[in-house]
């Protein structure tokens, strides 16, 4: 950590013959602007430039293998910067909140994205992801609010917690067939997504998947899917349609609340209890077909529903929670 905190250092040149930069050694450097890394070099560990914010772009030789986590976090002024061809994996944080940045290239060998990868990114307005990625992890691309549109890999099988929670302005996502499961909150207040393809090797749908994805207006849910997870479509206010197929047995507390214009629902008969809040702050519902496998309607399944005038009960249901039903 040599020169830990040299707020007054603006440039340095590493000799040719060093092979690793150490943790944090260049962390807090706020006037750094310019550096010359060496042919020799194979390894910049982790924070190494945490900080460094007046760093604008930066040459990684082709010599680097490893680029551990946070190296760069909080580079603000970093606008930049092309990764070699000998990276395989993009640690953790290792670009988090570098919120200049706008473009960066991922080289065919990269096979991980960690998790927190480009976290804060938020003028990142489009990235290539190479076909060689398997992994993505959570809240890698969280809060990249200026990404508009995004691929995924087709060897990603998991869209893990967070991953593109808060991308304010991504309209459009492609989800291979490979993905088998979407985390918790992994699209949550993507406000400008409108419209989603979800593939049919989708079985689970984690909570608030869908939270606060205020343009949404419809989606179908894959017949594999098993459980849709608490809060998913959590203030979904302009979803109008939405198809859950037979195969769901579980549908979260406050899975649907406040769809303020979605106007029917159909549950399928594998359900047995509607959860508490579900369908709370529904004021479109006009229509509920509730299956005879019911034997549960929580409390505040249908509050706030101003809309539902009648609801046929199962003779199945032995238990309605508080203020089940009302406004």
């Amino acid at each position: 950590r040599l020169f830990r905190d040299c707020v007054k250092l603006t440039s340095i040149s590493i000799p040719d013959l060093v092979s690793i930069i150490n943790m944090g050694v260049f962390k807090g450097c706020v006037r750094l602007s310019s550096i010359s890394l060496p042919e020799s070099l194979s390894r910049i560990r982790a924070s190494a430039f945490y900080g460094c914010s007046s760093l604008t772009s930066i040459t990684i030789p082709e010599s680097v293998t490893n680029i551990d986590g946070s190296v760069f976090q909080d580079c603000t002024n970093l606008t930049s910067i092309s990764l070699p061809e000998s990276v395989t994996k993009i640690n953790g944080s290792v670009f988090y909140n570098c919120c200049s940045l706008t473009s960066i290239y991922i080289p065919e060998s990269v096979t991980i994205i960690e998790g927190y990868a480009f976290s804060g990114c938020s003028s990142l307005t489009s990235i290539t992801i190479p076909e060689s990625v398997t992994s993505i992890g959570g809240s890698a691309f969280y809060g990249c609010s200026s990404l508009t549109s995004f691929y995924i890999p087709e060897d990603v099988y998991r869209i893990e917690d967070y991953t593109f929670s808060s991308c304010s302005n991504l309209t459009s996502i492609t989800i291979p067939e490979s993905v088998t499961s979407i985390g918790s909150g992994a699209f949550a207040n993507c406000i400008s997504l409108a419209s989603i393809t979800i593939p049919e090797s989708l079985t689970s749908l984690g909570g608030s998947a869908f939270k606060g994805c205020s343009n949404l207006t419809s989606i179908i849910i894959p017949e594999f899917v098993t459980s849709i997870g608490g809060s998913a479509f959590y203030d979904c206010s302009s979803l109008t349609s939405i198809t859950i197929p037979e195969s769901v047995a579980s549908i979260g507390t406050y899975a649907f609340r406040n769809c303020f214009s979605l106007e029917s629902i159909t549950i399928p008969e594998a359900v047995t209890i509607i959860e508490d809040g579900t369908f709370r702050g529904c004021t479109s519902l006009a229509t509920v077909t509730l299956p005879e496998t019911v034997t549960k309607i929580g409390g505040q399944a249908f509050w706030e529903c101003g809309n539902l005038l009648s609801v046929t009960i199962p003779s199945s249901v032995t238990s309605i929670g508080d203020r089940a039903f009302g406004y």
